[in-house]
């Protein structure tokens, strides 16, 4: 199975994917290529093989690690299962295996990262700043510990589903006279029909820790995303899929039959009330693509040495994470508050005495 690195064709020096350029870039000569350029050059190669870790012992099962020899500097480095790109630790060149995106593991999709780090944590700091009840001074600048950008899996649904939808509903009429007040209630059955198509419904494909910081960052903009090319993964990291597609069916199924219900509920306009409502419904074309979408993923040590974990769409900016918490300046805000609305209400009784 290959490992490969794109190298600079002028220079020699490792190539990398720009977000701000949305080309391949060479920090050692300056020289930039196209996607179209770069597919014309060869990439250097080396080989991998399969070694077992020994069992863990509060796990008791085998982990399965990939020694690979890096291109550049031929230093050998252990990977997970999951790992489709990386970069060797030691002279720091970009690598791409190769084998892990062949045959069904090839993905169809990609969404390039947009922007770059210094602009990923230029955001992420304004992000903080927005946070009220962040303690001041918390997170400073610049001081983040791990900060690497992630390609993850995901699967993208586009179906079509037929649907019976069926309710009652009410409509309440009141009127008065001279003497007394009179309400009628009109009762109806509800029943709405209809064919519908669903584009870009997405989950992540991957089972473990990570799926967390890639559940945390969307939606993508899954128009957006263009066919897969291997270079995109040039300076950065990239995982593959261990989640096939019958192990999402259920949480689809679940996406599928709230979107269908709501879209057939909004059409029901008019009534006081719509209760005991029903869907049946049933999908009649499945088109599954397996796409590789980008994260932004850091670490940060707060002033209580705590870690905390924050990721960021590659694409959007969105950020996910939990900050830490005032709580002083959170209590205070809450009895100023308090003592707001007791003033207010101690107001209002004045003036009703």
């Amino acid at each position: 199975m290959a490992v490969v690195a794109y190298k600079c064709p002028n220079c020699g020096a490792p190539l990398e994917f720009s977000p701000e350029s949305q080309k391949f870039e060479c920090s050692f000569c300056g020289s930039s290529f196209s996607e179209e350029e770069l597919q014309k050059y060869e990439p250097a190669q080396s080989s991998e093989q399969t070694i077992v870790q020994e069992p863990a012992e509060e796990e008791g099962k085998e982990e399965t690690a990939v020694l690979y020899t890096c291109p550049s500097c031929g230093a050998q480095i252990v990977t997970t299962e999951t790992t489709a790109a990386t970069s060797c630790l030691y002279c720091h060149s970009p690598v791409v295996l190769e084998g892990r995106l062949q045959g069904e593991f090839h993905p169809d999709r990609v969404i390039p990262f947009a922007f770059t780090r210094e602009e990923a944590e230029r955001r992420f700091y304004e992000w903080v700043a927005k946070k009220r009840y962040v303690p001041k001074g918390y997170f400073d600048t610049g001081k983040t510990e791990y900060f690497m950008g992630v390609y993850y899996p995901y699967w993208v649904l586009d179906c079509d589903t037929s649907a019976n939808y069926t309710a009652n509903a009410n409509r309440v009429r009141v009127w008065r006279d001279s003497r007394n007040e009179y309400t009628e209630t009109s009762v109806y059955r509800i029943h709405r029909q209809g064919d519908l198509h669903f584009e870009d419904l997405t989950h992540c494909a991957l089972d473990s820790e990570g799926r967390e910081l890639a559940d945390g960052v969307m939606p993508y903009r899954v128009l957006e995303a263009i066919p897969f090319k291997m270079p995109y993964l040039s300076g950065f990291r990239a995982e593959i899929r261990n989640l096939e597609t019958d192990a999402l069916e259920p949480v689809f199924q679940d996406d599928i039959h709230k979107y269908t219900e709501n879209l057939l509920r909004d059409t029901v306009t008019g009534y006081d009330s719509v209760y005991n409502s029903s869907l049946d419904s049933d999908v009649k074309r499945k088109d599954y693509q397996y796409a590789l979408f980008p994260v932004w993923a850091f670490v940060y040590t707060g002033a209580d040495q705590k870690k905390y974990y924050y990721s960021m769409n590659g694409q959007t900016g969105k950020v996910a994470g939990i900050l830490p918490l005032d709580r002083k300046k959170l209590l205070r805000d809450a009895v100023l508050a308090g003592l707001g609305i007791a003033a207010v209400l101690l107001m209002i009784g004045g003036l009703l005495i």
